[in-house]
C-alpha cells in the first residue's frame, strides 16, 4: 500500500464517520418529532433536517469524491516517493483510530451519567437507579470496552480478519 491508498482509506473512514453522525441526527430528529408532535412547525423541521443534510452531503462528497480529494492531498511528485505500508499496518491504524473515537466519544457521556446518578443520590439517598440510566451505563461501558479492545488489540483484530478473509478465498 502506498500513501495514496492510505489517504483513500482515510477519506472513506471520514465518510463513514459522517454517516454515523447523520444516523445519530436522524434518530434524535425522529424522537423529537414523535415527542413534540403537536408543537411541530416548519422551523422545527428545518432545524432537524439541516444538520442531517449537511452530514449526508459531507459523507457523499468524501465517499464518492475520495479519489479527487486524494489527488489533491497527495501531489503527483510525492505519490511514489517510498514510504509504503502494508495492508495489515493500514488496517491496524484504522482500527486504532476507531477505538480512539469510541473512547473519546464515550467520555462525555460517562461523565454525564455519573453526574446524573450523583444528583439523584443528593436529592434522595434512597432513590433507585432507573432502567434508562442503567441502559446508558451499559451502553457507555460497552463502547469503552470495545474502544479499548480496538485501540490496544488492533494488530490482533486485523490479523484475525485477514485470516478469516484468507479462509474464505480457499
Amino acid at each position: 500500500m502506498n500513501k495514496e491508498d492510505f489517504a483513500l482509506i482515510g477519506c472513506r473512514l471520514l465518510a463513514l464517520y459522517w454517516i454515523v453522525m447523520a444516523l445519530y441526527t436522524l434518530s434524535s430528529f425522529v424522537i423529537a418529532l414523535a415527542s413534540w408532535n403537536e408543537y411541530v412547525n416548519e422551523s422545527v423541521i428545518y432545524f432537524g433536517l439541516v444538520p442531517l443534510g449537511l452530514y449526508v452531503s459531507a459523507a457523499l462528497v468524501l465517499w464518492f469524491g475520495a479519489n479527487r480529494i486524494v489527488h489533491f492531498m497527495v501531489p503527483s511528485e510525492t505519490k511514489n516517493s517510498g514510504g509504503s505500508i502494508t495492508f495489515l499496518q493500514a488496517q491496524s491504524i484504522a482500527f486504532s483510530v476507531v477505538g480512539l473515537f469510541l473512547l473519546f466519544s464515550a467520555l462525555p457521556e460517562i461523565v454525564m451519567v455519573l453526574y446524573k446518578i450523583h444528583l439523584m443520590k443528593v436529592l434522595d439517598s434512597n432513590v433507585q437507579i432507573s432502567f434508562d440510566t442503567k441502559a446508558q451505563i451499559l451502553e457507555v461501558s460497552l463502547r469503552i470496552i470495545l474502544g479499548g479492545i480496538l485501540l490496544l488489540g488492533s494488530n490482533g483484530l486485523s490479523g484475525i480478519l485477514i485470516r478469516i478473509r484468507e479462509l474464505g478465498m480457499k
